[in-house]
Protein backbone atom coordinates (compact mmCIF):
# COMPACT_ATOMS: atom_id res chain seq x y z
CA UNK A 1 0.00 0.00 0.00
CA UNK A 2 2.87 2.38 0.78
CA UNK A 3 6.25 2.91 -0.79
CA UNK A 4 8.49 4.06 2.06
CA UNK A 5 11.78 5.93 1.74
CA UNK A 6 13.83 6.89 4.81
CA UNK A 7 16.41 9.60 5.36
CA UNK A 8 18.47 10.62 8.38
CA UNK A 9 18.93 14.26 7.36
CA UNK A 10 16.38 16.86 6.36
CA UNK A 11 18.40 18.18 3.42
CA UNK A 12 18.56 14.68 1.91
CA UNK A 13 14.77 14.58 1.99
CA UNK A 14 14.45 18.05 0.44
CA UNK A 15 16.82 17.05 -2.37
CA UNK A 16 14.73 13.91 -2.93
CA UNK A 17 11.32 15.59 -2.91
CA UNK A 18 12.28 18.07 -5.64
CA UNK A 19 12.69 15.12 -8.03
CA UNK A 20 10.37 12.47 -6.59
CA UNK A 21 7.04 13.62 -5.20
CA UNK A 22 5.99 12.32 -1.80
CA UNK A 23 2.45 12.16 -0.42
CA UNK A 24 3.39 12.18 3.24
CA UNK A 25 6.50 13.03 5.26
CA UNK A 26 6.94 11.69 8.79
CA UNK A 27 9.51 13.97 10.40
CA UNK A 28 11.34 13.70 13.71
CA UNK A 29 11.68 17.18 15.22
CA UNK A 30 15.06 16.48 16.80
CA UNK A 31 17.33 16.09 13.79
CA UNK A 32 21.01 16.88 13.21
CA UNK A 33 21.87 19.90 11.04
CA UNK A 34 18.24 20.83 10.22
CA UNK A 35 15.49 20.18 12.77
CA UNK A 36 12.00 19.00 11.90
CA UNK A 37 10.50 22.50 12.08
CA UNK A 38 13.09 23.74 9.58
CA UNK A 39 12.31 20.84 7.24
CA UNK A 40 8.60 21.58 7.60
CA UNK A 41 9.18 25.27 6.79
CA UNK A 42 11.27 24.29 3.76
CA UNK A 43 8.45 22.02 2.52
CA UNK A 44 6.07 24.97 2.69
CA UNK A 45 8.44 27.09 0.60
CA UNK A 46 8.39 24.52 -2.22
CA UNK A 47 6.06 24.95 -5.19
CA UNK A 48 2.63 23.53 -4.33
CA UNK A 49 3.15 20.63 -6.73
CA UNK A 50 6.12 19.42 -4.62
CA UNK A 51 4.56 19.80 -1.16
CA UNK A 52 3.22 16.92 0.88
CA UNK A 53 1.23 16.17 4.02
CA UNK A 54 3.33 16.21 7.21
CA UNK A 55 3.40 14.29 10.47
CA UNK A 56 5.85 15.71 13.02
CA UNK A 57 6.94 13.71 16.03
CA UNK A 58 9.11 14.29 19.05
CA UNK A 59 10.22 12.63 22.22
CA UNK A 60 11.21 16.01 23.58
CA UNK A 61 9.82 17.36 26.78
CA UNK A 62 11.04 20.84 25.89
CA UNK A 63 7.86 22.88 26.13
CA UNK A 64 9.20 25.77 24.00
CA UNK A 65 10.02 23.51 21.06
CA UNK A 66 6.68 21.75 21.25
CA UNK A 67 4.73 25.01 21.59
CA UNK A 68 6.48 26.38 18.50
CA UNK A 69 5.37 23.44 16.42
CA UNK A 70 1.92 23.03 17.86
CA UNK A 71 1.11 26.68 17.18
CA UNK A 72 1.08 25.75 13.48
CA UNK A 73 -2.07 23.85 12.64
CA UNK A 74 -1.52 22.28 9.24
CA UNK A 75 0.37 19.17 10.30
CA UNK A 76 -0.30 16.23 12.58
CA UNK A 77 1.84 15.92 15.73
CA UNK A 78 2.73 12.79 17.71
CA UNK A 79 4.67 12.51 20.94
CA UNK A 80 7.09 9.58 21.12
CA UNK A 81 6.83 6.80 21.97
CA UNK A 82 4.20 6.49 19.29
CA UNK A 83 0.81 4.93 19.83
CA UNK A 84 0.95 2.80 16.68
CA UNK A 85 -2.82 2.46 16.40
CA UNK A 86 -3.28 6.26 16.39
CA UNK A 87 -0.27 6.73 14.11
CA UNK A 88 -1.60 4.25 11.54
CA UNK A 89 -5.01 5.96 11.64
CA UNK A 90 -3.35 9.31 10.92
CA UNK A 91 -1.32 7.89 8.00
CA UNK A 92 -4.45 6.26 6.56
CA UNK A 93 -6.47 9.47 6.94
CA UNK A 94 -3.83 11.66 5.29
CA UNK A 95 -3.33 9.28 2.39
CA UNK A 96 -7.10 8.72 2.04
CA UNK A 97 -7.49 12.44 1.47
CA UNK A 98 -5.09 12.22 -1.48
CA UNK A 99 -6.94 9.18 -2.84
CA UNK A 100 -10.24 11.08 -2.61
CA UNK A 101 -8.73 14.16 -4.24
CA UNK A 102 -7.06 12.34 -7.13
CA UNK A 103 -9.41 9.40 -7.58
CA UNK A 104 -9.67 5.87 -6.32
CA UNK A 105 -7.50 3.55 -8.34
CA UNK A 106 -5.71 0.27 -7.71
CA UNK A 107 -2.70 1.96 -9.28
CA UNK A 108 -2.55 4.66 -6.61
CA UNK A 109 0.58 4.05 -4.58
CA UNK A 110 1.38 6.38 -1.74
CA UNK A 111 4.91 7.55 -1.18
CA UNK A 112 5.65 7.94 2.52
CA UNK A 113 8.98 9.45 3.50
CA UNK A 114 10.44 9.11 6.98
CA UNK A 115 13.09 11.47 8.27
CA UNK A 116 14.40 10.23 11.59
CA UNK A 117 17.19 10.99 14.02
CA UNK A 118 18.85 7.59 14.31
CA UNK A 119 21.80 8.71 16.43
CA UNK A 120 22.19 6.69 19.59
CA UNK A 121 20.39 3.65 18.20
CA UNK A 122 22.34 0.38 17.99
CA UNK A 123 23.41 -0.47 14.47
CA UNK A 124 22.55 -3.90 13.05
CA UNK A 125 25.50 -5.89 11.76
Amino acid sequence: KYAVVCFTKGQEFLDFITHSPADLAVIDIQMPEMDGFEVYAAINRLPKSQRCQVILMSGSDEKEALDEGLSQSDFVFFKKPLNMFEFEKAVDALTSYREWKFGNSDEVKFSVVGIFNLSGLPRQK
